[in-house]
């Protein structure tokens, strides 16, 4: 593969190479390229951070007095906060890039926020586990999770007052789509979840007393529904497919809309039974994913851009807590999406004040200089103002090994290459170096103005 394909693939599939490794990627094909990815998707590590506690059910610890209250809330913020910093790490520094991030996609897709640390990381996990398996396995997986029984409120969902909050989120956000179902349909759907709740490990429980065993009639076949039939019916629509795979399409491809790819995908999801892994090879190796149209034609979101810094520098900080207040600032917390819907993606993640903040984050993390960010563009957001430690540890050994015996205009084009879109030869606009500076200067220079460019904000 050329040096664009390579890392257009590895920026789509991951969160951008490990510059140590591009020399050798690019000597592979397209289809040992793909395949490494999905053989280094099985090295993965799960989310281990939070405690088991005496009881999942954290609304009764909730309960007693203030002080037991105030405990609860701050042991599972602690929690939280290390779950979170092990979700930016592993992104960064994992093996399993393929695997992070579709993690990420299906984190979104699932969004889900609980403050009960411990039921979080059960979530978590399932998502990793399930992230390049089968839709339908995940979906009856997910469906039946504390996390997302708890935050879509069907632990309410009981026969003689049926909540439909979680139905509702099934057939939009998960499955359907707006447009293909009525309201009745989920009324119905709603009386076949009921009674679908936790036991105290965390553990799936239908609890029967709650259940509406009564005939429903959904999408226009009659019987006693139960969840289960309600997922598998959704399922067995092609529509379902067909809204995974326009999710699938404007995540790893363009945002832009294709609906004959989009069509493409579908076809290969619906017709492997669902299977993950199989629609996302075929994308991987479809020519269209490489169109020139396509690459380097999207909007690095927050966790993008963050992490590709830290793998392309083997960043890390002597003070970890800084990773929140960047998330914060940025638009994009992991683990704690702002909605049922997710993320919003591509331009949403640009504003006047992100922008420059994002065009200065780079320069201050190599620079280890501070970073000012007024209240004021922190509407409904605590006010965090000057950010004076951030104690950033580089390594750039790699880059000064990388470029020994190349030229200067060499040297440029590699780290432009290696680090930025290549397309846009930013190379050949940024200042040049000085031959009489030494090689670390050199480097560090050319990285300089590389992650200050527009083109760095883009993959």
């Amino acid at each position: 593969m050329t040096l664009q394909e390579t890392l257009h693939l590895f920026w789509r599939a991951g969160f951008g190479p490990d510059p140590t490794q591009v020399p050798r990627l690019v000597q592979l094909t397209r289809a040992e390229a793909v395949d490494l990815l999905f053989q280094d998707a099985q090295h993965y590590s799960p989310m281990d951070r939070a405690e088991m506690p005496a009881s999942m059910r954290w609304r009764k610890q909730m309960r007693n007095n203030p002080e037991d209250k105030k405990a609860v809330r701050k042991f599972n913020l602690e929690q939280l906060g290390d779950m979170n910093i092990q979700a930016l790490n592993e992104f960064a520094f994992s093996r399993a890039q393929l695997r992070e991030k579709m993690f990420l996609f299906w984190h979104d897709h699932f969004a889900c926020f609980v403050p009960f640390a411990y039921m979080l990381q059960l979530h978590i996990n399932k998502l990793k586990v399930e992230a390049l398996g089968n839709y339908r396995t995940m979906l009856h997986t997910v469906a039946k999770d504390a996390a997302m029984l708890e935050f879509l409120n069907n632990t309410q969902n009981r026969a003689r007052k049926p909540n439909e909050n979680f139905a509702r989120e099934v057939l939009e956000l998960y499955t359907l789509g707006i447009g293909q179902y009525t309201e009745q349909d989920i009324k119905e759907a709603a009386r076949a979840f009921t009674g679908w709740n936790y036991d105290d490990a965390g553990a799936f429980w239908l609890v029967e007393r709650w259940h509406d065993t009564g005939t429903k009639t959904f999408r226009g076949k009659t019987g006693a529904f139960g969840g289960e039939d309600i997922l598998n019916r959704v399922l067995d629509d092609p529509a379902t497919a067909a809204f995974l795979a326009k999710k699938l399409y404007a995540w790893f491809v363009s945002d832009k809309p294709n609906p004959k790819r989009e069509k493409e995908i579908a076809e290969v999801l619906y017709g492997s039974g669902y299977a993950i892994d199989q629609t996302m090879r075929h994308i991987f190796m479809s020519d269209w994913f490489y169109d020139p149209k396509v690459m380097g034609n999207r909007i690095k979101s927050p966790a993008d851009l963050l992490t590709g810094f830290r793998r392309q520098v083997g960043l890390t900080f002597k003070d970890e807590q800084v990773l929140f207040a960047l998330q914060r600032i940025l638009g994009q917390t992991v683990g704690h999406p702002p909605n049922v819907a997710g993320w919003k993606d591509g331009r949403a993640w640009i504003d006047a004040s992100t922008l420059v903040f994002r065009m200065r984050l780079g320069e201050a993390l190599l620079s280890n200089s501070d970073l000012q960010m007024e209240s004021r563009d922190l509407p409904e957001q605590p006010a965090y103002g000057k950010l004076d430690k951030l104690q950033t540890e580089l390594s750039l050994q790699h880059f000064y090994e990388l470029c020994a015996g190349l030229s200067d205009a060499e040297l440029t084009e590699f780290i432009c290459g290696v680090t930025a879109v290549p397309q846009n030869k930013l190379h050949s606009r940024i200042r040049p170096v000085q031959a009489a500076w030494p090689l670390e200067k050199k480097v560090q220079h050319v990285l300089l103005e590389t992650v200050r460019s527009p083109e760095y904000q883009l993959c």
